[in-house]
Parts: structure tokens; C-alpha cells; sequence
């Protein structure tokens, strides 16, 4: 089918040099499913070895046997996500945007729900809908499809979101899924996603504990991205899983990360139209069994340096300094005006010849220079501090932007940083190339068996490729009963 990657090596931006995979080379065996799990030497953990055997199956197969089977049960770093658990159902009986019985209700209450639904169709959001903690929105039953806007998840945890489909929001800041700030605790299971504005799932400022499964990303330009920009070095905290998804003509961002870790395995990623991950800014990415089809395009995997100090200017600070500069304007214009003012009564005086006002006339003339002087070089000075914060590279009291700065030179010079990309028996097919480079030392790549004990990951092969464009998305699969859960 193809051929599989299995370096072991801290790899960091691409040279001009490249991987050489050889299409002769003999593909790897249709393994068993397997959990992958810590060992004594996880750091320099080999592949697994995988045997001939043509059965294949999915993680997850016991979470349909009942309703709230779900709660608890996502593999990766949203493991802990409970959801609903233990509260009450909530049924949604209508496809309003709002009102009794309405998603946006259920939504926004605060105590647990499970939340499911009694009605098929489109749900047309005119703005972005905010779910609160504890909530479970169970898509199982019927096809539920959301558009316009996307869900808000701000501030929140435990959150499952299973079975939906998202399609056609419209407007700036457009996410399908968007997850921020300090979100936790959040799994999104086979949900169908496309076509939005901005992105699929975003996950930015500090929300972690995430994992992202089954679901099958189409029609988009930017799918999915994780971390916020180069200057909030909050988002380090961030952890994500992302596993048995399908990324089907998908342009870019499979997912782009910055300073976030994120596990990828058992995905399929097929004619991406700029690349399918992206590495930047102190990310650490385990790329894991994953199936890489390229098109057109085809370089996997993509490293892209971003600024993080030195005359990096946020938004807000560009604000600020257009209101100092706006201030100095201000200044100068008004001691134009004094000037110009002075000037025509001194042409006034002029015309004056008695000896008296000639006194006047000298004596105005010394205060009229001395006033404009002090005028002159106050607003130098103004505007040499005006020029002077531009030059800065921080807000006042911006401690985030101090501890930024804590590595730069004493130049102050822009350093320029990208992530770290691992990958491990991934399988690159129809001439991909990996884009991988090795500089052991020069980044501490994570593993995943330090977050969590075991995971289910089998070979990449055409059989999973095949299982992945079946059984991805949304799904016509019935509710399940519900049943009394014991509290905990």
C-alpha cells in the first residue's frame, strides 16, 4: 500500500534534504488491534510489532450498549470527560435557535444534562451558542446538523459532544467548535464537520485535556488549530488527543499547533492543498501510525517559524501606540496654532512705534520664545517617547510579554522558533513526502504514556483506511436506552 515511517528521533524543521520513501518497498502487514501502553523506556520506545491478521476493529466498542456508556470512556488526554453523567435528560423537541426546548436552552442551564433530541434537521444558530459545564450533547437517533454559527465552549468542563453535524457558518470568528478559554475536560466523538468561515475546532487560551475522535473533517480551508498565537505562552498547558479521524480534502491545519502537545494516531489524511501538519513555535506533535495520501501538494509535514520576542507587536500594543502617536499629533498641532498666533501679534506690535510699546514689544518677544521652547521641547520629548514604545516590545504591566523576553539576547533581537514533529510507523503513500528532519537534543519530545496509561492503535494500513472513510462522522446509528447511573 505504501510505506511505513518508523524513525525514533526528535525531529525539528526541514533542509532541503527529505525522507526517501521507495514505492517497491514491501508494505506493512494487516496487524490485530492492541493497546499501546507505557514501558520502562518510553522515550525511546520502539514500534510495535504487529502480525498478520486480517481483523480490524475501532476503538470504543462497548459506549452504544447504553446511553451514558460514553461518560469516561474517550482514550487520550479528554479521558477524565464525563459530560452529563449524572444529571438529568433534557430533550430537544424543537430546531429554533432559542426557547423552550430549543439546544440553546439545555445549553446554557447550569446543573448536569444529557442532552438529546427528539426532532431530525437543521439548526439555524444566529450566534455562536455557549455550552456550560457538565453537558453531554448526544446526537444519537437523529440527524441533527448545525449551521450558521458554531458551538462556544468558554470556560467550561466536562463536555462531551457525540453524533452532530456542523456545515455553512457564516461571518467573521466562524468556528464550528470553538473551545476557549481555560476549557477543559472536552471530548468530540463522530461528528461530521465543514465548510466554515474560520475554522472547524479551534482550541486556544489555556484549554486543555482535549481529545478529538471519529469525526470526518471535508470542504474546508483552515480544519483545525491549536494554540492561539506566538505571544500567549499560556497555551503550553494545552494537551490534545486526535485519533481515528478522517481529514478528507481538507486544505490545511491537520492540525497547525503552537506550543501545544498533541498525539496524533490512527488518522487518515488525504490531498491536503498546502499540508497536513503543522508544527510551530515550541509544539510537540507524535505523529502515530497515521495514513498520509498526499495530492498535489506533497509535503506532510510543515514547520513554520513565528516570531515569539524582539519587535513582535500584538494587536493591542499596535492600539496603544497609535494612541501615544495620535497625543504627540495633537501636541504638535497645537503649538503650531501658538505660533502661528504669536506670530501675527508681533506683526501687530510691529506696526506700534511708540516707546512704549516697543518695551512691551521686547518683553513679549523674550516670553513669547522662552513659552515656545518649553513647547518645543516638551513635545520632542513626547514624541521621543512616543518612538521610544514602539520600539518596545510590551504593554505596560504585561507580565505574560516579561517572561516572554526572559530567554531573549541582550540585542533584544527577534528570535524565530518552530515545533518538534515525532513520527512513528507512519505510513506516507502516492509519493508523499514526510518532510522530517533529525537534530536530536534540540527539543524534549513528550510521550504519550506519560499522560495516560493505554490506547488502541493498530497498523496503518488499507484496511484501516478503509474503516476510516466508512466510519467517521456522523452516524445513522439508533439512541440507546438510558440507565440508572450509581453517582460517584
Amino acid at each position: 500500500m505504501g510505506n511505513s515511517h518508523g524513525h525514533h528521533h526528535h525531529h525539528r524543521k526541514n533542509r532541503n534534504e527529505a525522507n526517501s520513501y521507495f514505492p517497491h518497498q514491501t508494505p506493512t502487514p494487516t496487524p490485530p488491534p492492541f493497546k499501546f501502553g507505557p514501558s520502562d523506556h518510553h522515550q525511546h520506545q520502539p514500534a510495535a510489532q504487529f502480525q498478520n491478521n486480517s481483523t480490524m476493529s475501532l476503538p470504543y466498542a462497548h459506549v452504544d450498549c447504553s446511553l451514558r456508556a460514553l461518560a469516561g470512556q474517550a482514550e487520550g488526554f479528554g479521558r477524565r470527560a464525563i459530560g452529563g453523567l449524572h444529571g438529568p435528560l433534557y430533550h430537544v423537541t424543537t430546531l429554533a435557535d432559542d426557547g423552550p426546548g430549543s439546544l440553546r436552552e439545555g445549553c446554557r442551564m447550569k446543573e448536569p444534562l444529557w442532552i438529546v433530541f427528539e426532532v431530525s434537521g437543521t439548526i439555524h444558530l444566529r450566534s455562536h451558542l455557549s455550552v456550560s459545564s457538565y453537558k453531554t450533547i448526544d446526537g444519537r437517533g437523529q440527524r441533527v446538523k448545525l449551521t450558521g454559527k458554531g458551538l462556544r465552549l468558554k470556560e467550561c468542563e466536562h463536555v462531551i459532544i457525540c453524533n452532530l453535524e456542523f456545515e455553512g457558518g457564516k461571518g467573521p470568528d466562524a468556528d464550528a467548535i470553538q473551545i476557549k478559554p481555560k476549557s477543559k475536560h472536552i471530548w468530540i466523538d463522530r461528528c461530521s464537520l465543514r465548510d466554515y468561515d474560520d475554522g472547524l475546532i479551534d482550541i486556544t487560551r489555556e484549554s486543555t485535556d482535549i481529545t478529538v475522535s471519529r469525526c470526518h473533517f471535508s470542504s474546508h480551508d483552515k480544519t483545525m488549530l491549536i494554540g492561539a498565537d506566538p505571544s500567549h505562552v499560556g497555551d503550553r498547558c494545552i494537551r490534545v488527543t486526535i485519533h481515528h479521524c478522517f481529514f478528507d480534502g481538507t486544505r490545511q491545519r491537520h492540525p497547525r499547533v503552537r506550543y501545544a502537545k498533541v498525539h496524533l494516531y490512527n488518522n487518515y489524511t488525504r490531498n491536503w492543498g498546502i499540508y497536513a501538519v503543522c508544527a510551530s513555535v515550541d509544539s510537540q506533535i507524535y505523529s502515530q501510525c497515521n495514513i498520509y495520501e498526499a495530492g498535489q501538494k506533497k509535503m506532510a509535514f510543515k514547520y513554520l517559524t513565528e516570531k515569539i520576542n524582539g519587535l513582535k507587536v500584538t494587536g493591542a500594543q499596535k492600539a496603544y501606540y497609535r494612541y501615544i502617536l495620535s497625543s504627540v499629533l495633537c501636541h504638535w498641532k497645537f503649538m503650531s496654532w501658538s505660533i502661528a498666533l504669536g506670530l501675527r501679534m508681533l506683526m501687530q506690535l510691529d506696526l506700534i512705534n511708540t516707546v512704549e510699546w516697543h518695551n512691551l514689544k521686547i518683553a513679549f518677544r523674550w516670553n513669547f520664545l522662552t513659552v515656545c521652547s518649553k513647547f518645543f521641547f516638551s513635545g520632542y520629548s513626547f514624541a521621543s517617547n512616543g518612538v521610544s514604545l514602539m520600539k518596545a516590545t510590551k504593554t505596560p504591566h504585561d507580565p505574560a510579554a516579561d517572561s516572554s523576553r526572559k530567554s531573549a539576547d541582550a540585542s533584544d533581537k527577534e528570535e524565530a522558533r518552530s515545533g518538534c514533529i515525532r513520527s512513528e510507523g507512519d505510513l506516507f503513500i502516492t509519493g508523499t513526502q514526510a518532510g522530517l528532519m533529525t537534530e536530536a537534543g534540540e527539543h524534549s519530545m513528550f510521550h504519550p504514556s506519560e499522560y495516560y496509561p493505554t490506547w488502541t492503535v493498530a497498523a496503518p494500513t488499507d484496511n484501516l483506511k478503509q474503516v476510516l472513510q466508512h466510519c467517521t462522522g456522523w452516524q445513522d446509528i439508533q439512541r440507546p436506552a438510558d440507565q440508572p447511573v450509581a453517582a460517584q
